[in-house]
């Protein structure tokens, strides 16, 4: 059996649904409404960042921000 048609058994899905060019493979959601403000807008902006070393170096200063920001608070 081939690989593909194993993966759709498993899925319950006919082997077309992975060649039909009508269908969204992936979806972009807004921030919520349930994050604060400052939340929504940092995970805004980290969004349209679409080199993957500009996402890389702003996860790392973010994760320095917060190391420090714990020192500091004990």
């Amino acid at each position: 059996m081939e690989g593909i048609q194993l993966i759709a058994d498993a899925l319950s899905m006919p082997v077309s649904y992975f060649f039909e060019p009508d269908k969204t493979s992936m979806v972009a959601e807004g921030p919520s409404s349930y994050l604060p403000t400052e939340k929504g807008k940092l995970l805004g902006y980290f969004r349209k960042i679409k080199d993957s070393s500009s996402k890389d170096l702003v996860i790392q200063v973010a994760r320095l921000a917060a190391k420090v920001n714990e020192q500091s608070s004990q």
